[in-house]
């Protein structure tokens, strides 16, 4: 469990690591006509912005996951042990 939150957590920060160095990222555009290369880069700066907001999405998503379980799991070792008269072993080799 504890590694299911860790994995969230490090790909939340994964995505947000990508939208950032995209926000840093600078366009530019191989067309000599100046007007074509200012379509050109336009064109480019709304693929840009879909993508920072797509890796954001996905790093949100991913921190909501992460808050769930942990918030899910937060007394699971408390109630293990309170299980079978106070012995979890019992329980968990059940299943």
């Amino acid at each position: 469990m504890r590694r299911v939150v860790a994995f969230f957590d490090w790909k939340a920060d994964d995505w947000r690591k990508k939208a950032m160095n995209l926000e840093n990222s600078t366009l530019t555009s191989v067309i000599p006509e100046p007007r074509l290369a200012e379509a050109d880069i336009r064109s480019q700066q709304l693929i840009k912005d879909g993508k920072i907001a797509y890796a954001y999405r996905q790093a949100g998503i991913r921190q909501r996951m992460k808050s769930r379980f942990s918030n899910e799991w937060k007394d699971l070792p408390m109630r293990l042990l309170q299980m079978e008269n106070g012995d979890a072993r019992v329980r968990i080799e059940c299943h």
